[in-house]
């Protein structure tokens, strides 16, 4: 019976055993797998964390970038007796016709120019209007990219094409006609369209927003120039007793060519006897090894005796 108990027993131990092992194994896994999907979790945190931030230096980056486009393009079109999304549509059909945005704002400038002079009667300019089949004071109250666009679809039109750059050198200025009669109506069309679709354009009020940004933020640039200026003012006269103090300190040492030189001349002496200490030391540590030779050799014929 006792024996029949034991064999039970261990046939008993030895399935259970037998059982337990892959658990622990198991569990040892299931331990490893929490711990690597933790060490990347971190990880994956420290990197969302990094990209977060990169991500916000970035768009500080591009906002600081376009505040100061748009700031200098609102300026622009009110120079331009235009708005800001007419100068934007104009910079992208330039971009569509390979005219530079420099050449549409010279031939603006001298179009507006030329509108005036035929709105006040000025002989030549109306007779350029008049070829276009035109009011030039209707023209001068649409925006910048419709007067264009209107003024090219009447040079089509109206004129000739062995006199359209004669009329339009009248209206445009000689230099930059040409240029600007690659902006065609459907080209400006076009390039209206695409600012849209991408929302490019801006109202007067979005862009004076902007405007009113830049004023504050230079404001705070004065405040920081005016805190500086005071505290140099502040300091000028503590600045001014210090040097005077390291000239008076000077010249009691008998000048700082002087005290450079003794000083030299001191660290030259410290760093020589540094090295004699370290002959003599070592000298010291040789004499001491060859007494505690001796010693030992004495030592032996002692024992042999």
């Amino acid at each position: 019976m006792a024996a029949n108990l034991g064999t039970l027993t261990l046939d008993l131990i030895a399935k259970v055993g037998g059982f337990t092992g892959p658990l622990d194994k198991a569990g040892r896994q299931a331990k490893k797998t929490s711990d690597e999907i933790s060490k990347y979790g971190k990880a994956m945190g420290a990197a969302i964390g990094a990209g977060a931030v990169a991500a916000a230096a970035g768009v500080a980056l591009i906002v600081n970038r376009q505040r100061e486009l748009i700031d200098q393009q609102a300026k622009a079109a009110q120079m331009l007796d235009t708005t800001y999304s007419s100068l934007t549509v104009l910079g992208r059909a330039g971009e569509l016709a390979g005219v530079g945005m420099e050449k549409i704002e010279t031939a603006s400038r001298q179009l507006n120019l030329n509108l005036g002079r035929a709105v006040q009667g000025s002989d030549s300019q109306v007779k350029a209007f008049e070829r276009l089949g035109l009011k030039a004071q209707e023209i001068y109250d649409l925006p910048l990219d419709q007067r264009i666009a209107k003024i090219n679809q009447a040079l089509r039109d109206n004129v000739q094409a062995s006199e359209r750059a004669a009329v339009a050198a009248e209206i445009y200025g000689a230099k930059n006609a040409k240029a600007l009669q690659q902006l065609d109506p459907d080209t400006i069309a076009e390039a209206n369209r695409q600012a849209e679709i991408f929302g490019l354009k801006l109202s007067e009020v979005d862009a004076a927003k902007v405007e009113m940004a830049n004023d504050a933020l230079s404001t705070f640039g004065l405040l920081g120039d005016g805190i500086a200026k005071q505290l140099t003012v502040e300091l000028a006269p503590i600045l001014k007793a210090i040097g005077d103090q390291f000239l008076k300190s000077a010249e009691e040492a008998g000048g700082l060519g002087t005290v450079v030189k003794d000083s030299a001349q001191k660290a030259v002496n410290a760093l020589a006897f540094l090295i004699d200490a370290g002959g003599r030391c070592e000298a010291g540590f040789r004499v001491g090894i060859r007494l505690d030779h001796r010693w030992l050799q004495q030592s032996r014929l002692i024992r042999g005796q």
